[in-house]
């Protein structure tokens, strides 16, 4: 009776671990599912934004002002993904981060943000304009003495 018991609890113990190492590799593979999953997301978005011309994580620049989250023209933010907003051109909005106190806007990605790069563009053009007219002036000046 005492071996009929003791292979009893060997059989048991046996499907014990049988059973928690199928568990243990179900939740092995669930977790490789969920990481697999995850990338794919990360990947569309990313495919999504850079369709629209944007990086995930470049800077840009707003060049609207939107009042709920006290964001400016001017304000710069970065791209953290596509838009999470529902209307008709959502497919056209990125999701931009302006930071602490403003947070995260959909915003179109063609009509209301510029790149870094066009923003230094545009101040050195509107710099070089404000040279030219100095320049025109102080030569009026020097023509009136």
């Amino acid at each position: 009776a005492r071996r009929k018991s003791a292979e009893e609890d060997a059989r048991r113990q046996a499907w014990r671990a049988q059973a928690e190492s199928r568990t243990k590799a179900e939740e092995q593979a669930a977790a490789a599912k969920d990481a697999a999953d995850k990338a794919a997301v990360r990947a569309a978005v990313a495919r999504a934004v850079e369709s629209l011309g944007w990086s995930i994580g470049e800077e840009c620049i707003t060049l609207v002002d939107h009042a709920p989250c006290n964001v400016k023209a001017g304000d710069k933010g970065k791209v953290v993904g596509a838009a999470t907003s529902k209307g008709d051109d959502a497919a056209e909005r990125v999701l931009v981060d302006f930071g602490t106190g403003q947070g995260v806007v959909n915003m179109h990605a063609e009509k209301q943000l510029i790149t870094m790069a066009e923003q230094h563009m545009r101040e050195a053009e509107m710099e070089a304009r404000r040279q030219a007219t100095r320049t025109k002036l102080h030569a009026e000046v020097k023509a009136h003495e």
